[in-house]
């Protein structure tokens, strides 16, 4: 951005909210051809979702697979990332925290995607909604020799990665 030294606090604030918004109109455009604001705040709130749960560029398609899989099958997303979010952004996860956590962000206790995104997204997020992997997986969990996520089909196949995990 270039913004001049003496420049007021309101006229700085309107000229990033300006220049994001075009960012935004412009992406939006390049990727489905057009732009509408409500479908683009879900297409912000999906990848708000894959930017908290992928560990790099690469799985970001394939959770973005996982998610599409759930919500077509009516399943609750159940997903970590959702919960880091605000003032709880760097927190660790805990059972007492999904059974307490009564926002809208709690995907373990509420239905499909939250209101608002969880977090900034990157443009590699954005694009994993838009062109998710084909895959059956529904479910994926960190690896933690490797810092990846092993992904699975079925519950019997998940818990089998979190058996291996302990």
């Amino acid at each position: 951005y270039k913004i001049s030294k003496n420049e007021s606090e309101k006229n700085i604030i309107d000229h990033l909210i300006s220049s994001a918004q075009k960012f935004h109109e412009g992406l939006s455009r390049e990727l489905s051809g057009d732009y509408n604001a409500t479908a683009w705040k879900q297409v912000l709130i999906k990848a708000s979702v894959i930017q908290k749960e992928a560990a790099n560029a690469d799985e970001m398609p394939l959770v973005a697979s996982v998610i599409d899989n759930r919500l077509a099958k009516n399943m609750r997303l159940q997903m970590d990332g959702t919960l880091n979010y605000g003032e709880f952004s760097h927190v660790k996860i805990t059972p007492q925290r999904i059974r307490t956590d009564t926002s809208h962000y709690n995907t373990y206790l509420n239905d499909g995607l939250p209101k608002e995104p969880v977090c900034v997204v990157s443009r590699d997020a954005i694009r994993a909604v838009f062109a998710p992997a084909k895959s059956e997986y529904l479910y994926f969990m960190r690896n933690k020799k490797t810092g990846l996520h092993d992904f699975a089909r079925t519950q019997a196949e998940h818990e089998r990665n979190v058996k291996a995990q302990r």
